[in-house]
């Protein structure tokens, strides 16, 4: 089952706000970025445009799910980073698995505070993020290049996790659950030009049946709206669930 998607950030809020609905009518899915470290002082940052990215995929029912642009150069940061995005994901269903992009900081000298990391220690920064991202109950995956992947990391030390593998050129030799396979995508309802991806397994199905990302098992859940009635009919409906002993959450909408 293969689906196209999007990741998206602030800069895709640069020239005008992303529209959602169109979003919607336009892709499959989106990875939304929820958070960085900084490549010179290393504080953490929820990126500046995710809770209206997050909000927008929410509210059209677009199926998500996030990455953080780490900078570690140790264990403890790489799980510092983990539990950074892991509470802003409390209470939300995530459709798509948890990544950890690794890739070079941005700075023109490549002098961020991760880039000259041996394969050996960002390999086992990578890896203490995810671990720490399915300790909680998440699915985590590794976003970087294939050429950072052969050359930057130990990828026989990474076979536990999902990749998300970025090739501009050809699909990926490394087996990958996600593939971005360009950077200058168009999509609507965003100006100017985006990260496209393919997706290769059904992550919302992955999610759900194994009661990951925030979903559970448990029974159906009914929601149902009764219009109209005065609080003495509402209340005698309220006393009657008691009497029932049925779960219901007791919850008054008035127009002003």
């Amino acid at each position: 089952m293969t689906k196209t998607g999007i990741d998206i950030s602030y800069a895709n809020n640069t020239y005008s706000k992303i529209d959602f609905k169109q979003v919607k009518a336009a892709t499959d899915f989106c990875i939304i970025r929820v958070g960085y470290r900084g490549y010179g002082d290393g504080t953490l940052k929820e990126d500046g445009w995710w809770k209206y990215n997050l909000n927008g995929c929410i509210e059209r029912g677009i199926p998500f799910g996030v990455y953080f642009f780490t900078q570690a150069i140790t264990e403890e940061e790489a799980k510092e980073e983990a539990l950074f995005t892991l509470e802003r994901l409390r209470g939300l269903e995530v459709d798509y698995p948890i990544y950890i992009d690794t890739e070079e900081s941005g700075h023109k000298q490549n002098l961020g505070r991760a880039d000259n990391l041996d394969p050996i220690t960002r390999t086992a920064c990578v890896k203490a993020f995810c671990e720490t991202i399915e300790e909680a109950g998440y699915y985590a995956g590794i976003y970087c290049s294939e050429s950072w992947m052969n050359n930057k990391l130990i990828k026989a030390n990474l076979k536990a996790h999902d990749f998300w593998i970025a090739n501009w050129n050809r699909k990926p030799a490394i087996p990958c659950g996600m593939w971005q396979y360009g950077a200058k995508g168009l999509c609507n309802g965003i100006k100017g030009f985006v990260d496209v991806n393919k997706s290769f397994k059904d992550y919302p199905a992955i999610m759900k049946n194994n009661n990951l990302n925030g979903y559970t098992a448990g029974e159906n859940v009914w929601q149902v709206t009764i219009w109209g009635l005065t609080d003495e009919e509402y209340d005698e409906v309220c006393q009657w669930l008691k009497e029932k002993d049925f779960p219901h959450d007791d919850k008054k909408v008035r127009e002003e």
